[in-house]
């Protein structure tokens, strides 16, 4: 599965046969929505800078955490430019 604000962006894992589904990390219920069954999650940072990043990441861990038990959150590991 992949998660995003705007699915339309994840249109080549679509193609793939991936499920897709909306996520905002501002929004805990979508966040809980989209991670209802998972066993394992990636974060990927949010881009929105100034926007209490911390904050919409631990929303995504805690949903994680609500999830399941063995469900832990794995960072992405950063990217270099």
């Amino acid at each position: 599965m992949a998660a995003g604000r705007a699915i339309e962006k994840l249109d080549d894992f679509a193609a793939q046969g991936v499920q897709v589904v909306a996520m905002d990390y501002t929004d805990a219920s979508s966040v809980a929505a989209a991670l209802a069954g998972a066993t394992k999650v990636l974060l990927i940072a949010s881009s929105e800078i100034g926007n209490d990043r911390p904050g919409q990441h631990r929303t995504v861990i805690e949903a994680a955490k609500a999830e399941a038990s063995n469900c832990s959150p794995t960072p992405a590991p950063p990217t270099w430019r």
